[in-house]
């Protein structure tokens, strides 16, 4: 078994809920990568639906809130069933804290029409084999991958425009599947990292993604150890979020599948290690610190402190005790 296999299998609690372990192999810089997080929503899909001549066809993540190291859990939601085409949503939950909600829908083939067309053909570049392992950021997902850039779309090279072109495979060798291009579709970095330089640095974390499937993986003819080629290009940054656009295709020229995501920009803290002091303490559900401490009355009095203004309770009961009418100083009604 793969790391990859590991790290995103699940047990079944009961049925259509899931537990997963969420790995810091295959985080970024405050969390898990938006793609391993799909890889486990897809596969934790196919386990509920349980029928192999339905698969993935299209699937949206909407990531709500970054997960930490250890158990998740996932709840599925079957929304319909048809004759061919089954949707379903799944709810990613950690310690009672939502943290992505996905819609997926999932097809058997449908009869065959006399139209075809495939008009986006893979771009001609340099095969795999010709190219180096050239990723420059150094995080643990990254570790967990191969990419060798194509010459003149590397990141961080400030070029003119927001696009990067890869090959890419993960670093064990596994047979190509639903989840592996799932994880794929965020698996190079931000198209605009080629727009900046390396000591820049610049965190983009996804809003939302989403994934078409258009072929089956048993049908790419794709090896255990082949690199799938990557294009991602981001044409648009607006009130800081950009949309971004991901094609990966087979060695053979065949796209496999296409997505789309929206990712907000976020200029680095000044100061990174107090960041990540605040992170270990929402991890460990530590305090900031001890509140200021309580005086007694006996304290407050040698410090020569105010008395306190007593509470409006008070102020009522020694008015009646007094038998005034609900304020003090005030005569009594009638009797």
């Amino acid at each position: 078994m793969t790391r990859f296999d590991r790290d995103t299998a699940l047990s079944a609690l009961e049925p259509n809920r899931f537990r997963v372990r969420i790995d810091p192999g295959w985080w970024i810089t405050h969390g898990p990568n938006g793609g391993y997080v799909a890889a486990i929503l897809t596969r934790a899909v196919q386990e509920a639906v349980a029928d192999g001549s339905r698969r993935p066809r299209t699937l949206t993540i909407h990531y709500l809130s970054p997960l930490v190291e250890g158990d998740a859990e996932i709840e599925i939601q079957s929304e319909r069933q048809g004759r061919t085409l089954t949707t379903v949503s799944a709810r990613l939950v950690q310690d009672g804290r939502p943290c992505a909600l996905a819609l997926a829908a999932l097809s058997s083939p449908r009869p065959p029409v006399d139209i075809g067309l495939e008009t986006y053909p893979m771009p001609d570049v340099p095969s795999a084999d010709e190219l180096p392992s050239n990723d420059p950021i150094a995080l643990p997902f990254r570790r967990r991958l191969d990419t060798r850039y194509v010459p003149g779309f590397e990141s961080f090279t400030e070029h003119s425009e927001a696009v990067l072109l890869a090959w890419m495979r993960l670093n064990e060798p596994r047979p190509l599947d639903i989840p592996e291009m799932a994880l794929y579709a965020d698996g190079m970095p931000p198209a605009v990292f080629a727009l900046r330089s390396g000591d820049r640095p610049l965190g983009v974390p996804t809003v939302e993604l989403t994934v078409h499937f258009y072929l089956d993986p048993s049908e790419a003819e794709v090896a255990d150890d082949d690199f799938v080629l990557l294009r991602v290009a981001s044409r648009t940054v607006r009130d800081n979020f950009t949309t971004e656009d991901t094609d990966i295709w087979s060695p053979g020229g065949r796209l496999l599948c296409h997505a789309r995501q929206v990712a907000a920009l976020v200029e680095p803290r000044k100061d990174p290690a107090s960041l990540e002091k605040r992170r270990a303490r929402r991890r460990h559900g530590k305090r900031r610190g001890p509140g200021p401490k309580r005086l007694s009355r006996g304290e407050r009095r040698r410090k020569g402190w105010p008395r306190r203004r007593p509470g409006a309770f008070r102020v009522l009961r020694a008015a009646h005790a007094s038998g005034q009418n609900g304020r003090a100083g005030a005569p009594a009604g009638p009797s």
